[in-house]
């Protein structure tokens, strides 16, 4: 029941990026990878807010009242959508994207819920639908409207299909809103201050560099990203478990070789993939397919060092201080900007993606080594597992 519940969800969270870059070329790609960020950001939010102080060992509430946060946190995601979606150039594009960020935010609140408390009969029906519903709507559309219609319209289809097969939250009211914050203000506060930083590198700065690269190239640098599916395919699902394991279980040289391992492997075997799907012609039409295939070998170190750069970071949310927090999204973000602004000025689209890589194996390297570093006084204060 568990292994299906994880490969839904892995599937249903990386269909519309799958679609989206094997049908869109790179200029349509790049519109649509610039609204995909607003959605990250929300569900960043929602991490921040309602999924992992709810987590952390505080007040445990119930579905009906993380619902509501979590709706609370899905309407304040559409002006923001909005915004961003009025550049697509299609208004039926523009007001699917504005659903689906909503939906997509709620979605992940729940999801995160109801597998940390173990409740699969709400998981698997909702992932399930997502990934029907995603890649159904997509086939029944794509041979009658735009491409990037086609794209937003499955993204929101499948997102609100999945969010509806959830219980019934309560009514999202100011009142609820301001009791959570309330009740969960410390814990929302280290955290969302170290998501912030984040976020900074990781949704601002591409979204900055988005008119200095152009919609084709911008296209391409997302891919870089996007092609980092097997990260999202085997951590996403897992992230309520990785942060209820007591700290120590994560550093120690059996997990630490066994976590290197997996990274590399998944490295090498996305790069292989995209070659052999590059020398094949599988997607010969793509432009922004044929394109990536040039950068093969920075997609799989990049890949390797976002898996481990990703678990550990899931580790730090789940038990570190809120300075080691700040601490380490510093770095991140200094490395992030640096790395990836001196490459573009360099030489351009490759400097950025090649920026994009080291600024990761920073992050790699600094969550390991202060999980590493942390050990001796972790042990001292074993955390229980969350059930």
């Amino acid at each position: 029941m568990i292994v299906l519940a994880l490969a839904l969800s892995a599937l249903a969270t990386i269909a519309v990026q799958a679609i989206a870059i094997v049908t869109l070329p790179p200029a349509d790609y790049g519109l649509f990878a610039a609204a995909y960020l607003v959605s990250g950001l929300f569900c960043s939010f929602g991490l921040s807010i309602v999924c992992e102080p709810w987590s952390r060992g505080g007040r445990r509430e119930a579905w009906p009242s993380v619902g509501a946060a979590a709706g609370a946190l899905a309407l304040l995601s559409v002006p923001a959508s909005a915004a961003i979606a009025v550049f697509l150039g299609d208004a039926i594009a523009a007001v699917a994207i504005t659903i689906a960020v909503a939906a997509t935010t709620y979605r992940f609140c729940g999801r995160f819920h109801f597998a940390a408390v173990g409740a699969q009969r709400w998981v698997i029906p909702a992932d399930a639908a997502a990934l029907a519903v995603t890649v159904g709507s997509w086939a029944a559309l794509a041979p009658h409207v735009d491409a990037l219609a086609a794209v937003a319209l499955a993204w929101a289809s499948g997102s609100v299909a999945s969010a509806l097969l959830m219980p019934r939250p309560a009514t999202p009211t100011i009142r609820r809103s301001r009791h959570w914050t309330a009740v969960h203000r410390r814990d929302i506060r280290s955290l969302l201050a170290d998501s912030t930083l984040l976020d900074l590198s990781a949704i601002a700065l591409p979204l900055g560099l988005a008119p200095l690269l152009g919609p084709s190239d911008f296209g391409l640098y997302r891919a870089l990203s996007s092609l980092a599916v097997p990260v999202r395919l085997v951590l996403l699902p897992i992230r309520p478990l990785v942060g209820g394991r007591p700290a120590t279980w994560h550093v120690t040289v059996r997990a630490l070789t066994a976590i290197g391992a997996s990274a590399i492997a998944l490295g090498l075997t996305a790069g292989a993939c995209l070659a052999a799907i590059s020398a094949g012609g599988l997607f010969s039409g793509s432009t922004l397919f044929d394109a990536a295939s040039r950068y093969g070998l920075l997609i799989s170190v990049y890949i390797a060092v976002t898996f481990v750069g990703t678990y550990f970071y899931m580790v730090s949310r789940a038990h570190a201080s809120g300075r080691a927090l700040l601490v380490l999204r510093l770095v991140q973000l200094i490395s992030a900007v640096a790395f990836q602004l001196i490459g573009l000025a360099l030489t351009g689209l490759t400097g950025a993606l090649v920026g994009a890589t080291l600024a990761a194996a920073v992050q790699a390297v600094s969550v390991v080594g202060a999980a590493w570093r942390s050990r001796a006084a972790v042990a001292g204060r074993v955390l229980e597992p969350v059930t």
